[in-house]
Order: structure tokens, then C-alpha cells, then sequence
């Protein structure tokens, strides 16, 4: 059995930290917290699908849930 992608892996898929910093127009250290919290906002989602589906990278949907509480 294949485990879901993780953050983590799905922000290297995209090139890492810094590109998908830029790809959504925010600091490094917003992405950084994604990966500590494992989650990206979910107003990121019709952002980031598309441009990762291009890139032939799979877009696991569990990773864009609400973040409560947690800074984005």
C-alpha cells in the first residue's frame, strides 16, 4: 500500500521552498510552516493543483485542509 504524499514532498515536487514561495507570492518562511504544520492553506489549492498537475506531480487533497489555528 502506496502512503499519501506528505508536504514535505509535495512542496519538493514543486521545486521546494522557495518556488512555491513564489509560485503563490509569499515568504519562504509561510512554505516553512507548511511543511512544520504538513498542510497548505486551502485557498492555495486552485493554485497550486493545476501547476502541479502540469508538472506531473500528484495533488494529494488531504494536504490542503483547514490549518485551525495555525499561521498560513
Amino acid at each position: 500500500m502506496l502512503l499519501p504524499m506528505t508536504a514535505n514532498e509535495f512542496i519538493d515536487a514543486l521545486g521546494g521552498t522557495a518556488e512555491v514561495a513564489r509560485l503563490v507570492g509569499v515568504g519562504s518562511s509561510a512554505v516553512s510552516n507548511w511543511r512544520k504544520f504538513g498542510r497548505l492553506p486551502p485557498r492555495l489549492y486552485l493554485t497550486l493543483a493545476p501547476i502541479a498537475r502540469d508538472r506531473g506531480v500528484e495533488v494529494p487533497d488531504v494536504l490542503f485542509k483547514e490549518m485551525r489555528g495555525e499561521a498560513a
